[in-house]
């Protein structure tokens, strides 16, 4: 199944293989009632929207991978962890992720940040086109897209940042970061705020 030119993200295809449970941890970010199953809304941003930095913990730990091209900072309590499962390359999370949380135990401090490199032969050639190419694959997927918006990170990167709910109210964050012409694809679990923190202080390793 293709979508425009690009072929289907492994990233998210992956989330659906391997029944990854989606968690809504943030209540006053969307509140998609648990009896109705959500319909399509998209909403779009015209101008570029400056991602608001929330400081979990005062004390960071600064990750350079650069084999993955990347550098960026992190609470110093969350656990980080290399080519964890295919096709994710770093995975950072809240929690010890050998012993996971039941989704009845997310609150507003859990957040798992899924991050792929996206080969220059899979690199969509804008925003837009990735954007379009996901939101089919969310519909194919029987998500719904709550929001789909561009966003400027405060290290200057563009970004695309699509919202999608699944049928029992689970919250997704679907993000593609450019970071000086390297592409970027993570998937946020649980409170989106967490995320942006981390996202605000992405850059370049080299």
């Amino acid at each position: 199944m293709k979508f425009l030119i690009l072929k289907t993200s492994p990233l998210l295809l992956a989330i659906f293989i391997l029944g990854i449970t989606i968690v809504a941890c943030n209540p006053t970010t969307l509140s998609p009632s648990p009896n109705t199953t959500p319909t399509l809304t998209l909403i779009k941003t015209a101008q570029l929207t400056i991602v608001s930095s929330v400081t979990p913990s005062s004390v960071r730990t600064n990750y350079r991978g650069d084999r993955f091209g990347i550098t960026f900072d992190y609470p110093s309590g969350w656990h980080l962890t290399e080519n964890p499962e295919e096709p994710v390359d770093v995975l950072l999370t809240s929690y010890d992720p050998a012993f996971p949380p039941h989704k009845l135990e997310w609150d507003d401090t859990t957040v798992r940040i899924a991050i792929r490199v996206i080969s220059p032969e899979d690199a969509s050639d804008s925003l837009e086109m990735w954007a379009e190419k996901t939101i089919q694959e969310a519909e194919e997927a029987h998500l719904s897209v709550f929001s789909d918006e561009r966003l400027a990170l405060q290290t200057g990167f563009p970004a695309a940042h699509i919202t999608l709910v699944s049928g029992s109210g689970g919250i997704l964050g679907y993000v593609l970061v450019d970071v000086e012409g390297r592409q970027y694809e993570i998937v946020v679990q649980g409170n989106f705020d967490l995320a942006k923190a981390v996202l605000d202080t992405l850059r370049s390793s080299k």
